[in-house]
């Protein structure tokens, strides 16, 4: 999962932040005085932000994320993208900022990308632990065993001239599954080998997006 620390910004940045963001990003308009946001630097991408924006003066309230970065980037906004839970506005910042992957960082991109992108069908859940899955009902104490054994975390199996292969434990609607997880340099995803472990996990399907 992604678990990278945010921070929040202190008033006057979080103020700076909020007008640069409205006149900039099309139909924003955020409340000046109840909006709060955390952010946290992405070292897959340079000189970049990632932004967990919520303006408390609506209701429901709004909560979106953005990619700040320096400079225009070929986008309408100029120094923010919309994260909207498709894969397309990551591949266009992956040729745009451009994204740097290495063994250092290309682990947190992979969080990054399965946290913010949901297929046509829902989302994959990339688990690391037992502790990790989003259960609908506590299994009993001996299936919880059965099943943390089954789980791999994200692995690096090998580093090639295209990229990076990676093993993984994967969640996708009541299914628990291994795979590989080949990342290009590029920062193009692909599911390979497949393997079913559990079927009709009592698990939550999908996590709704706010």
């Amino acid at each position: 999962m992604f678990k990278e620390a945010f921070s929040k910004l202190d008033p006057d940045e979080s103020l700076k932040r909020v007008e640069m963001i409205n006149s900039e990003v099309n139909d924003f308009n955020l409340d000046t005085d109840k909006t709060i946001i955390l952010s946290q630097d992405l070292s897959f991408y340079p000189h970049c932000s990632l932004l967990d924006v919520q303006d408390f003066s609506l209701f429901p309230t709004k909560h979106v994320f953005l990619i700040q970065h320096k400079g225009g980037n070929g986008n309408d906004n100029k120094n923010f993208t919309v994260l909207d839970w498709t894969n397309t506005p990551i591949f266009k910042l992956n040729s745009q900022v451009p994204i740097t992957l290495n063994t250092e960082t290309v682990r947190s991109y992979i969080r990054f990308f399965f946290n913010f992108v949901y297929g046509e069908h829902g989302r994959f859940l990339l688990i690391d632990s037992i502790d990790e899955i989003p259960w609908r009902e506590e299994p009993p104490i001996s299936a919880r065993k059965s099943i943390s054994s089954l789980i791999e975390p994200l692995t690096l199996k090998k580093e090639t001239k295209d990229g990076f292969i990676f093993k993984a434990t994967l969640i996708f609607k009541d299914s628990l599954f291994s795979c590989f997880i080949n990342v290009f340099k590029n920062g193009n995803i692909e599911i390979t080998n497949e393997t079913i472990l559990v079927e009709d996990i009592p698990a939550i399907d999908d996590i709704l997006k706010e």
